[in-house]
């Protein structure tokens, strides 16, 4: 990927920063292209004020529910698309820009070009409603997300080639008020609604002084482009609010998407009979233990000091600052000696010819001690590394080598696995765990729902003995399932996962196509 140089300016005539004076990308630009780096310094883009709070979702295909051709993977794709722009951007007409093929896909985690072209398609038809009043005028309307097409070039490479709303790009220029978005986090997303709500919640978490997110849930629905034939509270609650706070604050077993922050929903009910929900605020609250977003503790005149100095026994570039020192005593609540200490032992161990491919050493090497120090703290437990090569066993005279599976069998056992666990879930069941048995466990609609969704089935594509045409129609079986009542949809995912589990390939077509059949939108 080629790198870009910027001249940032400091200052107009009237002393206001705007977007055109910001790099608008907080990290590396390989964090782009390389996942490992990207986990590692959780890099961010920034997305105007105005069109967080003003931009909405409207239409997709003919007939569908607003934006309903927008699935959680377009989403990030538009996301991503959107951060590389960012980096490029200029006062310029028609400006276009370009990402490969094989990096979108390796951002999205997918392997087919067909699905990624299936996304683009999203994209392009995709409406959204605005309303940006800038210096000077006001303007609104209805257009585009994006503009996409395809360039090939002789030698084979693919890029997707697209263009922003000359409104849209002004807006980024000009911006005095902004939010950072975690480009890791849109990948991470499960449910296409989170992906709509976390940058307002963003942009609040951005600011020096933090209020409520406060919406009634009817107004939420619309923004969010939930647009059933009736609101009903329990399927909205269950099927949009739940998955949205498991995926940005995590659960039992699911990470949290977003890193800086976790957030924290109250319901206020009405009066009149059952105490309807009449609003819904959204509290966030920022993740202190990350070392950057950490206060610098007060040092006093030793540690301070200390603090200071090179590190005996290290280059000069891989001491920490002492700000970065300072935020690592607020983060891990160890002292100055203790935690210069413990990174003189892990740069001596990186340093290592064992440790030459380890991710923290090639942070250290290609980013320098600032972003290796941090993912030190927030990502490796200050621990001192071990090589990340595992060496080969030496094989002893009668001991057979087992042949790693094929791709195509790594998927069947993907497939086989996650149904078990499904099944198991719909029914009110935790899995076992090596020699720990199964238990009774009350899962909530909104984990089960998670199951409801084509692309959590993706591993169904190319596994072994399963035809491709049937791999799309157990796909599409899953992905219709959202569309009933909570109490049909267990009974649904129990059956269809069930049959997956046995690897009972006729009986989950058989299943399938008669969920697809009693699905049918009206």
């Amino acid at each position: 990927m080629q790198t870009t140089f910027f001249k940032r300016r400091s200052a107009r005539k009237n002393d206001v920063i705007v977007g055109a004076d910001r790099r608008g990308f907080q990290g590396a630009e390989e964090a782009l292209v390389d996942i490992e780096l990207a986990e590692e310094t959780c890099p961010r883009f920034e997305r105007p004020a105005v069109m967080i709070e003003t931009l909405r979702f409207v239409s997709a295909r003919e007939g569908s529910e607003p934006a309903e051709a927008m699935t959680v993977k377009a989403h990030a794709l538009y996301e991503y698309l959107m951060a590389s722009a960012r980096l490029q951007l200029e006062h310029q007409d028609g400006q276009e820009f370009r990402v490969s093929f094989p990096d979108a896909k390796t951002y999205l985690g997918i392997d087919r070009t067909d699905r990624l072209r299936e996304y683009v398609s999203a994209i392009n038809e995709t409406r959204v409603t605005y309303d940006f009043r800038t210096e000077g005028y006001q303007r609104s309307g209805t257009m585009p997300l994006l503009m996409c097409d395809y360039v090939k070039h002789d030698d084979g490479q693919q890029f997707i080639a697209y263009s922003m709303h000359r409104a849209v790009q002004e807006v980024i220029l000009t911006a005095r008020r902004y939010g950072w978005l975690e480009l890791n986090a849109f990948r991470k997303f499960r449910s296409k609604y989170t992906a709509r709500l976390y940058p307002r919640l963003a942009l609040l978490a951005g600011q020096s002084v933090r209020k409520p997110l406060s919406t009634s849930p009817e107004k939420l629905a619309e923004e969010l482009g939930w647009a059933p034939d009736r609101f009903h509270w329990g399927n909205f609650m269950s099927r949009v609010l739940e998955p949205i706070l498991l995926d940005i604050n995590g659960g039992e077993k699911t990470a949290p998407s977003v890193s800086r922050f976790r957030v924290e929903m109250k319901l206020v009910r009405g009066t009149g009979r059952g105490s309807p929900v009449a609003e819904i605020v959204f509290d966030v609250i920022p993740n202190e233990n990350l070392t950057r977003q950490s206060r610098a503790a007060k040092l006093d005149t030793l540690h301070a000091a200390s603090a200071r100095l090179h590190i005996d026994g290290l280059d000069v570039g891989h001491t920490p600052a002492m700000v970065l020192v300072a935020q690592a005593v607020t983060a891990t609540g160890k002292s100055v000696f203790q935690i210069r200490d413990e990174w003189k032992a892990t740069v001596v161990a990186l340093l290592a010819a064992e440790n030459q491919r380890h991710h923290l050493r090639k942070l250290l090497d290609e980013r320098g001690v600032a972003d290796a120090f941090a993912a030190w703290v927030d990502s490796y437990g200050m621990s001192v590394p071990t090589t990340d090569m595992q060496e080969l066993p030496e094989v002893k005279t009668g001991v057979v080598l087992v042949e790693p599976l094929s791709r195509a069998q790594r998927r069947k056992e993907h497939a086989i696995d996650q149904a078990g666990r499904a099944m198991k879930q719909a029914n009110n069941v935790r899995p076992g765990n090596g020699d720990l048995p199964d238990t009774p466990h009350e899962y909530a609609d909104s984990i089960i729902a998670t199951y409801a969704d084509a692309e959590m089935w993706s591993m169904l594509e190319g596994a072994d003995g399963l035809p491709e045409t049937d791999a799309a129609v157990i796909q599409s079986a899953f992905g219709v399932l959202a569309r009933q009542d909570a109490p049909q949809m267990r009974k649904s995912i129990y059956n269809l996962a069930g049959s997956i589990s046995a690897w009972d390939l006729p009986r989950a077509v058989r299943v399938s196509r008669a969920i697809l059949a009693n699905n049918r939108p009206e």
